[in-house]
């Protein structure tokens, strides 16, 4: 039992987190790290925005490297266990979703977490969010990966994630009410936050049988951040 406690501890599970620009990919990373109250930083997206340095001779941006954290699981006053997480923090602008099919296939992501927030709850034209998704399902779907390297499409070839958790961020401006005694459970799958998204989340299930995971969390107030890592270690097949 010892030596199985050590083993969960220590071994390595690879994170990925992607999501359009603005929904706090670079927070809920700096929430896994260390864990706690964070700093809130300006509103302006121009100047919080994560950028990656583009290289002129091999055109294309260069994927920034994956650093390791180590959680400490709790539910409650529970002790769940300490887990070993590898993440790397990368842009949402459109500019990087081949980044983003990148560092999944270069590091062969388990667990891909796709950060979304409530902006099309507010603006119902806003479907930017809907669009990012649905193409990576359709890569996900056909195999046309986008990869200008021999080396990078091999390797694609069979790829997918282990599970891929849908999960709304910034819920301490969007959870009302009702919704709040389930924010941190399973029925919050059925809010309507995540109605645009349940088609192409059936098409992975269909066609991959990739599981998925619906939750919600505030990576900015540490809200229900460490109950959706050890939902989605669960899920993991």
């Amino acid at each position: 039992m010892y030596i199985k406690m050590l083993w969960n501890a220590w071994r390595k599970h690879r994170f990925g987190i992607y999501g359009i620009w603005g929904t706090g990919k670079t927070t809920l990373n700096r929430q896994i790290s260390t864990s706690g109250e964070l700093e809130v930083l300006d509103e302006d997206v121009s100047e919080t925005a994560t950028y990656h340095a583009y290289d002129q001779k091999q055109k294309k941006y260069i994927l920034p490297r994956a650093s390791t954290k180590r959680v400490m699981l709790t539910n409650g006053a529970q002790m769940m266990g300490k887990r070993t997480l590898s993440t790397a923090d990368i842009g949402g602008h459109q500019d990087y979703f081949d980044l983003w099919l990148e560092d999944m296939v270069t590091r062969d992501v388990e667990i891909v977490i796709w950060l979304i927030d409530h902006r099309h709850l507010a603006d119902p034209l806003d479907n930017q969010q809907q669009e990012a998704f649905s193409k990576f399902v359709d890569v996900m779907v056909t195999g046309n990966w986008p990869f200008k390297s021999r080396k990078l499409r091999r390797k694609a070839r069979g790829y997918k994630p282990k599970v891929l958790g849908l999960v709304a961020n910034k819920a301490d401006l969007w959870v009302n009410d009702r919704w709040l005694p389930h924010y941190e459970g399973t029925r919050i799958g059925e809010h309507d936050i995540f109605s645009p998204f349940k088609g192409d989340l059936v098409r992975l299930q269909r066609h991959l049988m990739v599981p998925t995971v619906k939750r919600s969390c505030s990576a900015l107030r540490n809200w229900n951040v460490e109950k959706v890592i050890w939902d989605l270690l669960q899920a993991k097949p």
